[in-house]
C-alpha cells in the first residue's frame, strides 16, 4: 500500500489550501482473480471511516476512493467532514482488508474467496517481532538446536542450515549436496575475521546490522559478495558512497572493480574526475597506476570522454546564450568542479 498527499484543484489556474490523500494499493504478482474488501479508519476520529470493494483481476493498481480531505495549518491539520473541520496534532490511518482465501464466493461473476480481516499495523509489529525471535536463536554462547557450525581458528559459530538456505543461495546450494563440511557440520572460514562473520550471521538471521564504520563495512561487503546477500551488499555500497573521499576512493574504485560492481565503480569513477586535481596527485592515486594498471587506465579513458563533453556543452553554451543549458556533471551537488 501507498499514501500520496496532493494538492486539490479547484480551477484550472489555482490551487487550494485544502489536500487530499491518494492510498493505492499494488497486486505485486499475475494470478487468479482476487476480490479485496477493505477499511480504512482515521485512528484519532473512529467515526470516519470507509469501505471499498475491488477484484484484481491480474497485477494492477487500485485506488481508494478519496473519503476525506484536510488542510495543514501548523500548528495542526485540520479535517474537513462536510460542513465541519476538527483539527488535529496529526492523524494515522489504520488499514483493514479482507482477500480471497478458503471460502468460495462470487463477485461480479468471478469465482473468489473470502477471509478475515487483517490490519497493517499488527502485520508491522509480527515482522518486528518475527525479526527478534529470529535474533534470539543466533547466540553463540546459548546454542538452541544448532545443526552446523562456522568456527574461526578457536571461534565457534553455531548456526542453523533452514536459514542461511533461506538467506543465502550459496548456503542453500552447499546444503543441498553432501559436501564435507555439511556432514561433518563444521564450516571452516578462513577468509573472513570474526567481528564480520558475526555481523554476517546477525545479518542474515534479523535482517539488522548494527555499530558500523568504514573499515568494517568494507569487509562485510566482501563476505555479502561472497555469500550472495545481495541486500546487505547494496546497503554497505551505499553506506561507502556516502562516506567516499579523495583518500579512500582508490580503495573503493578497486573493491567495486574486484566484486563487478558497476554502480559502485562508476560513483567511484565520477568522483575522481570531479576531484582529479588532487586525487591524481595523490600517493593513493600512484599506488592504484602500480597495482591495477588497466583499471587506471579505465578511469582516465573516462575522465578523457568527461572533459571533451564538457567542452562540447561549453561551446554549446557560448554559442547560444540564451539557452542555458544543464551542467551534466554535477554528479555531486556539494564539489565544484575548477574551469
Amino acid at each position: 500500500m501507498e499514501c500520496y498527499i496532493i494538492k486539490a484543484v479547484d480551477c484550472p489556474n489555482v490551487l487550494s489550501e485544502d489536500d487530499r490523500l491518494v492510498i493505492l494499493f499494488h497486486r505485486l504478482f499475475k494470478g487468479d482473480p482476487i476480490y479485496v474488501r477493505c477499511k480504512i479508519t482515521v485512528e484519532e476520529l473512529p467515526t470516519l471511516k470507509h469501505i471499498a470493494k475491488h477484484v484484481f483481476d491480474t497485477d494492477d493498481v487500485w485506488t481508494f476512493p478519496t473519503f476525506f480531505q484536510f488542510s495543514r495549518q501548523k500548528p495542526f491539520i485540520s479535517l474537513h467532514l462536510g460542513s465541519q473541520c476538527t483539527g488535529l496534532k496529526g492523524f494515522t490511518l489504520k488499514c483493514e482488508y479482507s482477500i480471497s482465501a478458503d471460502e468460495c464466493v462470487f463477485v461480479e461473476g468471478t469465482e473468489c474467496t473470502a477471509a478475515q480481516f487483517e490490519n497493517f499495523l499488527a502485520q508491522s509489529n509480527n515482522v518486528i517481532n518475527l525479526s527478534n525471535d529470529l535474533a534470539s536463536l543466533y547466540n553463540i554462547f546459548l546454542p538452541k538446536m544448532s545443526d552446523i557450525t562456522f568456527q574461526i581458528n578457536n571461534v565457534k559459530f553455531p548456526a542453523h542450515k533452514v536459514i542461511l538456505a533461506a538467506r543465502s543461495p550459496i548456503f542453500a546450494r552447499m546444503f543441498e549436496h553432501d559436501v564435507l563440511e555439511t556432514v561433518e557440520g563444521i564450516i571452516n572460514i578462513c577468509d573472513i575475521d570474526v567481528a564480520t562473520l558475526n555481523l554476517l550471521l546477525m545479518y542474515l538471521y534479523s535482517g539488522k546490522v548494527e555499530l558500523l564504520n568504514y573499515d568494517s563495512v568494507v569487509k562485510l561487503y566482501a563476505a555479502t559478495d561472497k555469500y550472495e546477500v545481495i541486500s546487505l551488499k547494496e546497503f554497505c555500497a551505499q553506506y561507502l558512497k556516502e562516506t567516499l573521499s579523495s583518500s579512500n576512493v582508490c580503495e573503493i574504485l578497486i573493491l567495486a572493480d574486484m566484486h563487478c560492481d558497476t554502480s559502485l565503480k562508476k560513483f567511484a569513477m565520477d568522483f575522481i574526475f570531479a576531484q582529479s586535481d588532487v586525487i591524481l596527485r595523490s600517493p593513493e592515486w600512484k599506488e592504484l597506476i602500480d597495482s591495477r594498471t588497466e583499471l587506471a587506465s579505465d578511469v582516465l579513458r573516462e575522465i578523457t570522454k568527461n572533459i571533451l563533453t564538457r567542452r562540447v556543452c561549453s561551446c554549446l553554451f557560448r554559442r547560444v546564450p540564451s539557452v542555458r543549458v544543464r551542467n551534466p556533471f554535477r554528479t555531486f551537488p556539494h564539489i565544484f568542479l575548477n574551469e
